[in-house]
C-alpha cells in the first residue's frame, strides 16, 4: 500500500492529499495556550461568534484557534482568505475531527505537524487520553526521523548551521577547475569557454592529446596548452582564499584539488593541508622520450629512452615553454622534461593514495567547481561517513548529489534504519564558487575577514607581477642559456 492509500484508508470520503495551504500554518503551533483552547473545544466549548453559544457542530480555526459553529465558521474563515493572500484557512471539526481547507474548498488529509498535533490533542481530550491513531503514528515517525537528521534541509544555510553547531574542525574540501575560472583559467567542459570547446584555437589533434602519456613522439600539443595555463599568470580567486580562511581558523583537515595551476600554493595554503590529486606545475621531471632513427636503407625505427630521474624547477621549465621550446633533459639529452602532472592512464601521486583515507575522518565535506567525472577523484565524496554532511557549490548538480531534494521543505534525514535507503545528508548551492564561498563565509561569520584577505593578497600579487620579467625578458634569458 503506498502512502496515498494509507492516508485514504482512514476516511469514508477520500480527502485531498496535496493541499498547499497547510504549509502556511505556524510550525510552532499549537502553543500551550492554543492547546488549552483545543482541549476546551473538545469539551464542547461554545461558539465564540456574537451570542450564538452553540456547542454542537463546532469547528476550531487552526490559524487563530477561534471556535465557531457550522453556521458561522464559513464567515470566519472567509475573513482569513481575504486578509491573507493564499490564506491559512484550515479548520478542524469537533464532530468527527475532519480537517477542511476553505481555500481548497475540500476536506484534506496531511502530514503537517501543526495539524497532527491539533488532532492528537483533540482526540485525547475527547476520548479519555486515547491518541488519534493516524496522527500519533505519523508524529512518532516524524520524531524518529528528526532524531536521525543530519541537516535541517538541503540549503547552504543548513550546512553552515551544522558546521557551527558541531564545531567542525575536520572539513575536507574537494575542488575542480571551476574554482579557478574567475581567475581567467578556462575549465575543460564549459560550452563556449572550456578548453575542449576551444580545441581549434589550440590546434590540438584531439581533446585528450595534451593530457595523455602515450604521445611522447610529438609532445608539442601539451606544451602549447601548458603555456596558456602556466602558473604566475593568474591570481588566486576568492574561493582559494576561502579555503585559506578555513585553514587559518583550524577548520580544514585537507584540500584535495584536481587543478594543476598551483593557485592553492600562491594563496599560501600550507603544503601539509594540500593534496594535488593530478600533480602540478610546481616541479618537473625527465619522463624519457621516443626517438626516430632512419637507417641507411631508409628504414625507420623508434627508440624508447627511459626516464633518467632528473628533477627540474618550475622556473627552469617555464623559461623554455615561453620560448616555445620543448624542454629537453640536459642530463640524458633524449628525455622530455615534463611538469609533474598526472596524465590520463598514469598512476595517481603517492600523496593522493596516502591521504585518501582523510575522507573517513572528515566531519564535513565541501565539493566545489568539479564535474566529478574523472576517477578516482570523482569517488572521493562517497568515502565520507554516511552521517557526515556534504555541500556542493557548483553551477550544476553532479555526481551522486542528484539525489538531493532541492525543495528544502523537509529535513535531510537518514532513512537507512527504517527503509534501507541511503541517507540524504547533502546541501546544494547552484552558482559560482566565489558567490557560494562568500555566502558561506558570511554564514560562518568571517565574510569581512575573507574580503579583506582577498583584497590584500590580490593587491600584493598584482604589485609583484608588475616587477616580474615579462615574456620578452624570459626569451632573452633563454637565449643566453647554453643548454
Amino acid at each position: 500500500m503506498d502512502s496515498d492509500d494509507s492516508l485514504k484508508s482512514f476516511f469514508a470520503v477520500h480527502p485531498k492529499l496535496d493541499c498547499l495551504h497547510v504549509h502556511l500554518l505556524d510550525p510552532a503551533s499549537p502553543s500551550s495556550a492554543e492547546a488549552s483552547t483545543l482541549r476546551d473545544a473538545a469539551r464542547s466549548a461554545p461558539c465564540e461568534v456574537l451570542e450564538c453559544a452553540s456547542t454542537s457542530e463546532n469547528w476550531v480555526c487552526l490559524r487563530c484557534f477561534h471556535v465557531a459553529c457550522s453556521r458561522y465558521v464559513n464567515g470566519h474563515m472567509a475573513v482569513h482568505v481575504q486578509s491573507v493572500h493564499n490564506g491559512m484557512c484550515v479548520a478542524v471539526s469537533m464532530a468527527d475531527l475532519s480537517v477542511y481547507c476553505y481555500e481548497c474548498d475540500e476536506y484534506i488529509q496531511t502530514l503537517n505537524k501543526t495539524v497532527l498535533n491539533a488532532l492528537n490533542i483533540l482526540h485525547k481530550t475527547k476520548f479519555d487520553g486515547a491518541p488519534h491513531v493516524f496522527a500519533s503514528s505519523a508524529l512518532e515517525t516524524q520524531e524518529k526521523k528528526s532524531s536521525n537528521s543530519i541537516l535541517k534541509d538541503s540549503t547552504i544555510e543548513s550546512f553552515a548551521e551544522y558546521v557551527k553547531e558541531n564545531n567542525c574542525r575536520k572539513i575536507v574540501v574537494l575542488t575542480g577547475a571551476g574554482l579557478s575560472t574567475s581567475a581567467g583559467i578556462p575549465d575543460f567542459r564549459s560550452p563556449g569557454t572550456g578548453l575542449y570547446y576551444n580545441l581549434e584555437k589550440y590546434r590540438l589533434p584531439s581533446p585528450d592529446q595534451p593530457i595523455t602519456s602515450s604521445n611522447r613522439m610529438n609532445p608539442k600539443p601539451f606544451f602549447v596548452l601548458a603555456k596558456e595555463l602556466y602558473p604566475g599568470n593568474f591570481c588566486p580567486t576568492l574561493s582559494h582564499y576561502f579555503i585559506k580562511m578555513l585553514a587559518k581558523k583550524n577548520m580544514l583537515l585537507r584540500n584535495f584539488t584536481q587543478n594543476i595551476d598551483t593557485l592553492e600554493r600562491i594563496a599560501k595554503i600550507d603544503d601539509e593541508l594540500l593534496v594535488e590529486a593530478h600533480g602540478s606545475f610546481s616541479s618537473a621531471s625527465c619522463v624519457g622520450g621516443l626517438q626516430q632513427i632512419v637507417a641507411d636503407d631508409g628504414e625507420v625505427s623508434v627508440v624508447h629512452h627511459s626516464p633518467c630521474g632528473a628533477k627540474f624547477s618550475q622556473e627552469w621549465v617555464k623559461i623554455r615553454v615561453f620560448a616555445d621550446e620543448i624542454p629537453k633533459c640536459p642530463a640524458c639529452e633524449h628525455g622530455i622534461v615534463k611538469p609533474d602532472i598526472t596524465f590520463f592512464g598514469e598512476a595517481m601521486p603517492a600523496r593522493f593514495r596516502e591521504r585518501v583515507f582523510d575522507l573517513e575522518e572528515a566531519d564535513a565535506v565541501i565539493v566545489m567547481g568539479s564535474s566529478l567525472k574523472v576517477f578516482p577523484f570523482a569517488s572521493l565524496p562517497a568515502l565520507a561517513p554516511k552521517k557526515v554532511p556534504r555541500l556542493l557549490i557548483n553551477r550544476e548538480i553532479v555526481g551522486d548529489f542528484d539525489q538531493t531534494d532541492l525543495k528544502g521543505k523537509g529535513p535531510a534525514v537518514d532513512h537507512t534504519e527504517s527503509t534501507g535507503e541511503p541517507p540524504v545528508r547533502d546541501a546544494i548551492y547552484l552558482g559560482t564558487c566565489d558567490d557560494g564561498c562568500l555566502l558561506l563565509a558570511e554564514l560562518l561569520g568571517f565574510k569581512q575577514e575573507l574580503e579583506q584577505l582577498y583584497a590584500n593578497e590580490r593587491a600584493s600579487f598584482l604589485a609583484n607581477k608588475q616587477r616580474e620579467p615579462d615574456d620578452e625578458d624570459l626569451l632573452k634569458s633563454f637565449s643566453s642559456l647554453n643548454v
